[in-house]
Formats: structure tokens, C-alpha cells, sequence
């Protein structure tokens, strides 16, 4: 399968890829299950702790930001982790940027 998604991306894209290839694995939802113990194999967020929640994310949020003119967006922001969190960390790195400009 991983073979047949990398010739597909190469005749549509006309970009060499295989060449630059080592090691490549495939996974499903039951990889991640198994290693994670996911629900349903579903490893697009989880419940945060008492140590690692919105609160004490927020408070600390500006010592991840130590690159000047490097702003966050990602999936595992200070709401915790997932779509909807991708989602909303780029709507605030986008106002942070333009606030900036």
C-alpha cells in the first residue's frame, strides 16, 4: 500500500520521492490501540491531567514561544490536543501575525 501511495504521488506531483526513502511503515487505528490504548484506536486527542490541562498550559504558554518571530499553530496547543485545537491555534497565530504587522 505504502509502494502504491508513493507511486501515486509521484506521477501526480512529478516529484522523485522513493530515492529519498530509508524506512517507511504503515499503520491503522489498531496500531495505535495497541501502543496507545486510544479509544478505538482514535489517536486524535486525549483527556488531559491534573498537571497537564488548559490552565496550567495557558500560564505557561509564553515560555514555548522563544524563537522571536516564530509563532505556534499545531494540533497539541494550550487547549490540549486535537482537530478542534489545530483548528483554533491557527486562528489565534494567524490574529497574533497580523497584530504584528
Amino acid at each position: 500500500y505504502a509502494a502504491h501511495l508513493i507511486h501515486l504521488f509521484e506521477m501526480r506531483t512529478g516529484c522523485r520521492l522513493r530515492s529519498s526513502i530509508e524506512e517507511i511503515s504503515i499503520s491503522t487505528p489498531w496500531t495505535y490501540y495497541r501502543y496507545t490504548g486510544a479509544p478505538e484506536g482514535c489517536g486524535y486527542g486525549y483527556e488531559v491531567g491534573k498537571w497537564d490541562n488548559v490552565v496550567a498550559r495557558y500560564i505557561t504558554r509564553k515560555l514555548e514561544s522563544n524563537i522571536k518571530g516564530l509563532d505556534y499553530c499545531g494540533g497539541a496547543d494550550f487547549y490540549g490536543n486535537g482537530y478542534s485545537t489545530a483548528q483554533i491555534s491557527g486562528l489565534l497565530a494567524a490574529k497574533r501575525v497580523l497584530k504584528k504587522l
